[in-house]
């Protein structure tokens, strides 16, 4: 059912508004969260360890930091061509440009790997 059919169906109730404003934030694709289970497949990996991982991007796109210990996506976001990205599992920090974009809980012990999909 498409959002204006559910909008339709629900005009006479008191909760439409409500119910209506949950469809529109999950937009017409049904929710729009990330599968922190699954890396994109179509992703150039760029590097991998269990220390300290970088690597300077040759073009812009979405960049994937996975845990190989438990296969689960710890960090993504756009990129952009030549930023440098740093995964530092001992501090606890991924940076890009030298920036501490995010602190997820890494463990020093896992293997880490870092995807670029254009």
């Amino acid at each position: 059912m498409t959002v204006t059919n559910v909008a339709r169906f629900l005009s006479w109730s008191a909760a439409a508004p409500v119910v209506l404003g949950l469809a529109l934030v999950a937009g017409p694709g049904g929710c729009n969260s990330v599968d922190k289970t699954a890396k994109t497949i179509s992703a150039d990996k760029l590097a991998e360890g269990h220390s300290d991982l970088s690597a300077t991007l040759d073009h812009s796109g979405q960049l994937q930091v996975w845990d190989a210990d438990t296969q689960k996506i710890v960090y993504q976001a756009e990129v952009n061509k030549r930023d440098k990205v740093t995964v530092d599992p001992k501090g606890d920090r991924i940076t890009v440009n030298g920036d501490t974009v995010s602190q997820p809980g890494l463990m020093p012990d896992h293997r880490y790997e870092i995807y670029l999909k254009k």
